[in-house]
């Protein structure tokens, strides 16, 4: 067993379910503890280097470094030191300058990966750019942005800064590898500001003020629970009232019978409303979008208990009692009642816990549709099923084609769309061999194979394997022209002819003749200017 000097000791200390580990010095006792190593290093060095002989503790490291490196394999999750080095606790390196702890500090946080130790903490041209590129990127470390919460648009910005590195520097950086890297940039920041703060002669190392952007990345100080009687407890009176009467005013935050609120762009603009005018009338400039939602959460969780109080006390139906709100704000709160669970059937008094699962319920009594879309009144049984609706309706297209840019509502558009550029077929008849890229053109070509029309004109008699075409026909039994030209008004009867006729109107003409080079707006054109030519030939 090789001679060590024992000079501290590991404290436990338990905090919420939680363990936290500490070193404690056994020549300070109470008075000095630390929560890494290397802090502890520093302390044993500069109070009590006079107890320590360096050549003895460089003479005992080298003769147990083996010893140390094999504890260090051993040691268990229970007590998570894993910020031990593969060295004594009397070899303690030379912190004679600032590069030095800098250089020791890089190595500590040392990110896995991709090897960036050539600059990682370093005034390196590569780290340098890479502060400035995710300083551009605020949504990584701004707590005061609504786009912060959106997981989805912080991925994309850390490959963008991994792709801008990678081509600026010949790097093989990926999106996660930058998200690593920005968390721990975060952590330096945080504890260096620490370090200056406990220690406010030393001289702060380069980065921090480099970094300087990231102090609105520090969480502040949490605040306590909701309460029945105020929602918002370390709010005013005042400013309850007129957060409550702010909330009401953006009512994309909390109308869930309004099917177009479920809208992303509709959301957006009201949480970025909310926030702004909460912020200049309850004069508070800094309100963080987090803290907001906790606001709004305990106002609407303040009305939910008081409405399941409520419809607890009709059905018990206690003569004489009368329900009496806790919350002093119920009054003010009562708009949230169609849109707040529980939610009671009106016809057979059952509780449902979601508004759409109560629209359901209530559109199984009368036979109509759950869901109903508020421009053109078209009924759906799924909300999923509606938003879309409403998405084409309003050009809400949140997804986009890498090759050509078009944008699409849903996945399955966008993927039947791409097939265009890779000339993916999916779908193949097994009579003719015939292939297709949805499946509804298959199923309409397998239509007239098992001659199975779709419908039968009743003026005719003609039938049809496509229900559009059909109506399209009767239209034109009936003379309906619905479908006008929005350039030179004429109106016609089906998208079909609309669409060939606005090809008059382009002034690139898509169709031209081999032989004389005339072009033609559309293929008819075309074929009677072919049938003149093969005149000419026979007078020749």
């Amino acid at each position: 067993m090789p001679p060590y000097q024992r000079c501290g000791e590991i404290v436990c200390l338990w905090e919420r379910q939680t363990k936290a580990f500490a070193f404690q010095c056994i020549y300070c006792r109470d008075e000095e503890q630390t929560t890494t190593l290397k802090d502890f290093k520093s302390h044993l060095e500069s109070k009590h280097a006079a107890l320590f002989e360096d050549q003895e503790a460089a003479q005992i490291a080298r003769d147990t470094e083996p010893a140390v490196e094999q504890a260090l394999d051993t040691v268990t999750d229970e007590a998570p030191v894993e910020c031990f080095e593969p060295e004594t606790m009397l070899d303690w390196p030379s912190q004679s300058s600032i590069s030095q702890e800098s250089s020791q500090e890089a190595a500590d946080l040392q990110p896995r990966g991709t090897d960036t130790s050539h600059f990682w903490l370093q005034e390196h041209p590569i780290m340098l750019a890479f502060i400035g590129q995710v300083e551009e990127q605020r949504l990584l470390w701004d707590l005061g942005m609504l786009a912060y919460r959106n997981y989805k648009r912080r991925s994309e910005a850390c490959a963008t800064i991994a792709e801008r590195l990678n081509a600026q520097f010949d790097l093989q950086l990926t999106g996660e590898e930058v998200a690593g890297h920005t968390k721990r940039l975060q952590d330096v920041y945080r504890r260096e500001r620490q370090r200056l703060e406990r220690d406010s002669p030393t001289a702060p190392h380069w980065y921090y003020a480099r970094l300087g952007f990231l102090a609105k990345s520090l969480r502040r100080k949490r605040h306590p629970k909701m309460s029945m009687s105020v929602p918002v407890p370390h709010l005013s009176h005042q400013q309850c009232l007129k957060l409550i009467e702010i909330y009401r005013q953006c009512s994309g935050n909390w109308d869930m019978q309004d099917m177009s609120c479920r809208l992303r762009h509709v959301r957006d603009a009201a949480k970025e409303k909310l926030l702004a005018l909460c912020r200049t009338e309850l004069q508070i400039p800094l309100l963080e979008p987090s803290l907001l939602q906790r606001y709004t959460r305990n106002l609407r969780t303040a009305y939910q208990q008081e409405k399941m109080r409520r419809i607890q006390c009709e059905r018990e139906g206690a003569a004489g009692v009368d329900f009496t709100p806790r919350c002093r704000y119920y009054e003010q709160l009562r708009f949230l009642e169609p849109h707040v669970a529980p939610f009671q059937c009106d016809l057979c008094e059952q509780l449902l816990s979601s508004v759409d699962g109560y629209k359901v319920h209530r559109a199984e009594h009368d036979g109509s549709q759950p869901f109903v879309c508020p421009i053109c009144g078209r009924g759906f049984s799924r909300s999923g099923n509606c938003t879309i609706h409403l998405r084409r309706h309003t050009h809400d297209y949140q997804l986009g084609c890498e090759e050509c840019g078009k944008r699409f509502a849903t996945t399955s558009d966008l993927q039947v769309h791409q097939r265009s550029h890779t000339g993916e077929r999916p779908f193949c008849c097994d009579t003719c061999g015939k292939r297709f890229s949805t499946k509804s053109f298959f199923e309409r070509h397998r239509r007239r194979h098992e001659q199975r029309p779709r419908g039968k004109c009743h003026i005719c008699g003609k039938s049809f394997f496509e229900q559009s075409v059909l109506n399209d026909h009767i239209k034109g039994h009936l003379n309906v022209r619905d479908k006008e030209c929005d350039i030179c008004h004429k109106t016609f009867t089906s998208c079909k002819y609309l669409r060939q006729h606005k090809e008059i109107h382009n002034p690139q003409k898509r169709y031209s003749c081999q032989i004389c080079a005339k072009s033609f707006a559309q293929y008819a054109g075309l074929s009677g200017h072919m049938k003149s030519h093969g005149r000419a030939a026979k007078l020749c």
